[in-house]
C-alpha cells in the first residue's frame, strides 16, 4: 500500500503513514527517506514488522545528477590526454 512521509527524528529514521486494509491509519519507520514509500504487512498480526520500501525516483535523480557531474572532468581529461597528438 502506498505510504507518506510523516516526519522524520534526529537519528535520521522516516516515519511514514498509510492507511491498512482494515481502513486503520497505520505508522511504520525505516531508515530510508523518500518522499512516498510502499508499506507491506500481515493483515492477521499489524503489529508485526513493517516493511518500507522507497520509490527509485529519489536515487535515480541523484544518480544522473553524479553522471551529469562526472562528465566534464571526463571529458577535460580526455581532451588533455590527446593533446599531444593534435599539436604539430
Amino acid at each position: 500500500m502506498p505510504a507518506t512521509l510523516d516526519f522524520k527524528t534526529t537519528d535520521g529514521a522516516a516515519w511514514y503513514k498509510f492507511t491498512a486494509a482494515d481502513g486503520a491509519e497505520r505508522t511504520a519507520r525505516s531508515k530510508h527517506v523518500g518522499p512516498v514509500a510502499r508499506a507491506t504487512y500481515d493483515p492477521e498480526n499489524p503489529a508485526d514488522q513493517l516493511a518500507v520500501e522507497i520509490s527509485g525516483k529519489k536515487h535515480l535523480f541523484w544518480a544522473g545528477m553524479w553522471i551529469l557531474g562526472s562528465m566534464p572532468p571526463l571529458v577535460g581529461g580526455i581532451a588533455l590526454a590527446l593533446t599531444p597528438f593534435t599539436i604539430d
